[in-house]
């Protein structure tokens, strides 16, 4: 485990996101079940089954505890903190039996054509399984559930036109500031991130093509779908908007672990949020996230920026 302190930070502040929902869920739980709803309460009262709360959006509603069992798993890619807990699980039998011998620190994996295809199968598997829970598991339609069908084109492009503007600005002079906010609370330098360094540095057009591609389109849909889509709509259900909003944002932002990119994808997140709330469809996230990856392409290829979505 790195004892570098930028490192230590983003798996600290990921750790304490982790044990803020445990804790949520908890509260929520005991909440409601010491201070029902008034519906719920005429339910009780008259024998009649006690109906689930209602949803303030359909995008965000309709969702239930196996949601909540299976969401480690849709989650496995972008968490430091379970890929840790099950590396740890997985050598518990050699650790009992005292066999184990530490491995030396991995050398960074190199990005390559083949590690995006692997990342991109990577990504249709989570997606599929989102699909797996909502559709078949919990009989509900995948489009209607995230809004996807909600807006028309011209109010779609309208409102994602409306949150790009108002998020885009807010998070790039944020960003420029954290190069030396970092230095001056950690005495060096971060580094940027690798999608960042990598779009940067590539002097093969393909390849740089094939992560743009990666970066404007492919990481938005599945980000959205993942975190403001399921991961929200989950803890939502089993919370509350505020407090659901709040926990994605703190894991999103971790996900990408680079201090940099820390606090501004915290605020970037919360907005994707609230323009969700919003619109009621997941397509008005997606859209300001891709045109948020893209204003980040240009900034990078033009010599400027260090944060991407």
């Amino acid at each position: 485990m790195t004892t570098d302190p930028v490192h230590a930070v983003l798996r600290d502040f990921e750790n304490i996101a982790w044990l803020t929902i445990l804790l949520g869920l908890i509260l929520f739980a005991a909440w409601r079940f010491f201070f029902p709803t008034r519906e719920a309460t005429a339910a009780i009262a008259s024998g009649e089954p006690v109906p689930p709360p209602a949803p303030a959006i359909p995008a965000a509603g309709d969702f239930t505890g196996a949601d909540l069992v299976i969401l480690p798993l849709v989650l496995i890619k972008f968490s430091l903190t379970l890929q840790l807990v099950i590396a740890y699980l997985s050598s518990l039998p050699a650790r009992l039996a005292g066999k184990l011998v530490e491995a030396p620190p991995a050398a960074p994996v190199a990005i390559s054509p083949a590690v995006l295809i692997l990342d991109l199968l990577l990504n249709i598997i989570l997606i599929s399984l989102v699909i797996v829970m909502v559709q078949w598991v919990g009989r509900r339609n995948f489009v209607t559930l995230f809004g996807f069908d909600r807006l028309r084109l011209q109010p779609l492009a309208i409102w994602i036109f409306i949150g790009s503007i108002t998020a885009i600005p807010l998070v790039v002079i944020v960003s420029m500031g954290m190069p030396d906010l970092i230095e001056q609370w950690f005495g060096t330098e971060a580094a940027e991130q690798a999608a960042v360094m990598n779009i940067r540095e590539s002097t093969d057009p393909l390849f740089k093509a094939l992560l743009i591609f990666n970066a404007v389109l492919v990481a938005p849909v599945v980000e959205e779908i993942v975190f403001r889509g399921y991961f929200y709509g989950v803890m939502k259900r089993h919370t509350s908007a505020l407090f659901a909003a709040f926990v994605t944002a703190a894991i999103f932002a971790a996900a990408h672990q680079n201090l940099l990119a820390l606090i501004p994808l915290f605020g970037l997140a919360l907005l994707f949020t609230l323009f969700y709330e919003a619109s009621r469809c997941l397509w008005v996230p997606i859209g300001i996230h891709a045109a948020f990856n893209a204003t980040n392409v240009v900034l990078i290829l033009s010599g400027f920026g260090e944060t991407a979505g």
